[in-house]
């Protein structure tokens, strides 16, 4: 691994990332007027949170090879149920490892999807409402044009789509955590990474990395935790935020390499940035862990659109507003994908997962985007650095060469 002191590192001022802040707060005061006719995002309601550190045992999930209870649904054959919406929710998500857990299927025809870009977002609907028959509190997965609908409205609903909704949780949480739930858990079970039955499976006293410090770390955190995992929090910022979380141990990025600090660890779950598949692969080569990628979509785009293009965003978020890009498809969870998300709800009724119902913010964005960087490769501070291509100078490739056969 490259130590602080081999290369230079470009380490943002405090006066330039100030800067940068104010520029930010500029341009999201001069797109408000975009953003008046979006509706008001329920996320904004608060919500106290508290984490058991003891591993969980009372909750478990299917693991990736055993049978589930949910089978898949089809549309045309299976019986509907009537439900009465109370909460709709729209997310934006990648495709990542969620082949396995449902079914992609096109906007316009509902036609399933063989194939779309690993960088294109898709969509991710959901209802939260009651059973009209039974007045069970239930959670059900439509598709885009149903989860428009109002509150009060009556929707027919294949009854594989449906899951028994936690009566004690509130309709934004049960909004909010299955977009967690499949952002997150999907591709730690494709890395082999799962709480199996209880805190006995493969993460069981594990070493994870998790960066940021935002709703999507805190979350990222407790499930590890609960599956009896040693958790490391990198950020730059708000470091008790994820000892209150459950990380056993922080690092603060400005100053420390994680990798350095904590020299083995499984994986790196990644809330600010989206490393390149050469980096992942290098990880996976130099450290044998796995890369993990649970960034907000709506903080992705900021990053990929740049700061004048992504004002339209940063406004969204600031005001609390419905953060839903346009997409082209959208998502459909089946078999693992309900066991998954049926198991992060019982996580939190069971209070081993409760985390605040916010939005992101504007230091979450500039989280990944003042983090220090190699002077040469442009490598994040603490990651392995990418394999040189030819032309880069003979001195960086011989450090490249000895760090490789240091390490094996």
């Amino acid at each position: 691994m490259r130590r602080s002191g081999t290369i230079p590192l470009l380490q943002p001022t405090e006066a330039a990332a100030g800067a940068m802040h104010m520029l930010l707060v500029l341009l999201l005061l001069g797109a408000v007027v975009l953003q008046l006719t979006t509706p008001a995002s329920a996320f904004q309601v608060p919500a106290p949170w508290r984490v058991r550190h003891a591993p969980l045992r009372s909750v478990t999930m299917a693991t990736p090879n055993s049978a589930s209870q949910h089978q898949q649904h089809d549309d045309g054959n299976e019986a509907l149920l009537t439900i009465v919406i109370e909460r709709a929710a729209s997310h934006t998500i990648m495709p990542g490892a969620l082949a396995t857990h449902g079914r992609l299927l096109k906007n316009s025809n509902s036609q399933p999807v063989t194939f779309i870009p690993p960088n294109e977002e898709i969509s991710f609907n959901l209802v939260a409402g009651r059973n009209a028959a039974t007045q069970e509190p239930v959670l059900a997965f439509v598709g885009p044009a149903a989860a428009t609908s109002k509150p009060g409205t009556e929707l027919r609903v294949p009854a594989g789509a449906v899951l028994s909704r936690p009566a004690s949780l509130s309709l934004e949480e049960c909004a909010l955590l299955p977009y967690h739930a499949v952002s997150l858990l999907p591709p730690l079970m494709r890395a082999g990474i799962h709480g199996g039955e209880g805190s006995s499976g493969p993460a069981s006293s594990k070493v994870c990395i998790v960066t940021g410090c935002g709703p999507a770390a805190i979350f990222a955190i407790q499930v590890l935790r609960a599956w009896g995992c040693r958790v490391v929090g990198v950020s730059r910022r708000n470091l008790e935020v994820l000892t209150k979380a459950g990380a056993e141990e922080v690092v603060d990025c400005r100053t420390t390499s994680f990798s350095e600090q904590v020299p083995n660890f499984a994986a790196v779950v990644d809330t600010v940035g989206t490393d390149t598949e050469a980096l992942a692969a290098n990880l996976l080569k130099f450290k044998d862990a796995a890369y993990v990628s649970t960034m907000p979509s709506a903080t992705r785009r900021m990053q990929a659109q740049g700061l004048f293009q992504a004002a339209s965003t940063f406004a969204s978020v600031f005001w609390g507003k419905v953060d839903v890009a346009p997409t082209n498809v959208h998502w459909l969870p089946e078999k693992q994908g309900l066991d998954v998300i049926s198991y992060v709800l019982k996580l939190a009724e069971a209070k081993h997962l409760t985390m605040p119902l916010t939005p992101p913010t504007l230091d979450d964005y500039m989280d990944g985007v003042v983090w220090a960087k190699d002077s040469e490769t442009q490598a994040r501070f603490g990651f392995p650095a990418p394999v040189p291509e030819e032309g880069l100078t003979e001195a960086l490739l011989s450090r490249v060469k000895e760090r490789i056969s240091r390490d094996e």
